[in-house]
């Protein structure tokens, strides 16, 4: 085997790797059907006259209003509290795992070529035994 085909096998598998690893991330559309032009043969969504319509009911409370501030403060509150090192995480572990992407690639690099090296080595064990101890026939003409 080639160390060039070795080579490119490893270099193939790496740089896939380190594309889909260090790929940026991509950001989530969201979509409103506010934002959609209607066309000719549409008709428009009527909520207004519906929710008219309806008897108007006395809503009863579910919570008190120190309970409903304590919510809305819950609410309001930033679900991650250190934002900065959470990304710095995120970027220290994608640099090891490219770290060990690499170093696995590279073993599996030394190991195709040992493997090369020792099947050369065997078949030129075969052939120089061969060259010295021709086989001999038992038959007798």
């Amino acid at each position: 085997m080639k160390l060039q085909t070795i080579l490119r096998l490893q270099l193939l598998a790496t740089g896939l790797g380190a594309a889909l690893l260090l790929a940026g991330q991509a950001k989530a559309q969201e979509i409103t059907n506010a934002e959609f032009d209607d066309g000719p043969y549409v008709v428009p969504f009527d909520q207004a006259a519906s929710l008219s319509d309806s008897p108007v009911q006395a809503a009863t409370p579910v919570m008190t209003e120190p309970q409903a501030l304590q919510a809305m403060a819950a609410i309001a509150a930033p679900t991650i509290q250190d934002e900065a090192r959470m990304i710095q995480v995120s970027v220290l572990e994608r640099w090891v795992t490219a770290v060990l992407l690499v170093i696995a690639s590279l073993l599996a690099l030394f190991i195709l070529v040992e493997l090369s090296v020792l099947v050369e080595l065997r078949r030129a064990k075969r052939s120089l035994r061969s060259a010295h101890s021709p086989r001999v026939s038992t038959r007798t003409a």
